[in-house]
């Protein structure tokens, strides 16, 4: 069966090798999930999302609950390479001591980009242990002029092997420039 349809509509129907970012390797495994066009894409629905506002005091917040504060960092203690012992980040935030964990990242590259004293912000959950917070792996670690980065709502995607939340996440906000702007209305007035 040949449908047709109109031709404002063709760009919603276009493979997904033309959003930006995704090569035939990723489109293959997209559509293995979601379909072969882009307006599957767009009507691809998350399961959950995530707010990552910053209005909750630290005190106010429980254990398991995301976060998003600025921090002030204090010290870098590096785990060693290729070990169990993690790397941690400490840091002060709203009078709490917090520690932040990595395992199995380049040292070099965080104390770099994040040196001691100054301040960046976090977003990722977090565990009291006693009056210190502890965050592993942080969704979010930026410096403060780059705090605009983190979003305030993040949509998390069923996923397939292959294909992570980001990936899902770019490809649908570089399909959004291909729907048209000047859409007809088609339901007829009376």
């Amino acid at each position: 069966m040949n449908i047709i349809r109109p031709k404002i509509l063709y760009p919603l129907f276009s493979d997904l090798t033309t959003v930006n970012g995704v090569g035939p390797k990723t489109a293959k495994l997209i559509e293995k999930k979601i379909g072969k066009n882009l307006i599957d894409l767009l009507f691809y629905l998350p399961h959950s999302v995530i707010r990552r506002l910053n209005n909750l005091q630290l005190k106010n917040c429980p254990s398991q609950s995301i976060i998003t504060k600025s921090i002030k960092i204090k010290k870098h203690i590096p785990g060693y390479y290729q070990s169990r012992k993690p790397y941690i980040i400490f840091g002060e935030c709203e009078g709490f001591d917090v520690e932040i964990f990595f395992f199995h990242f380049r040292s070099e590259y965080l104390k770099n980009k994040f040196p001691e004293l100054s301040e960046v912000v976090v977003s990722g959950k977090i565990e009291w242990k006693k009056d210190k917070v502890q965050i592993t792996h942080p969704d979010y670690l930026v410096k403060i002029s780059d705090k605009d980065k983190i979003p305030k709502f993040e949509a998390f995607y069923p996923l397939t092997n292959g294909v992570t939340n980001k990936i899902i996440r770019k490809s649908i906000e570089s399909s959004l420039n291909k729907i048209p702007n000047n859409f007809p209305e088609w339901i007829p007035k009376n």
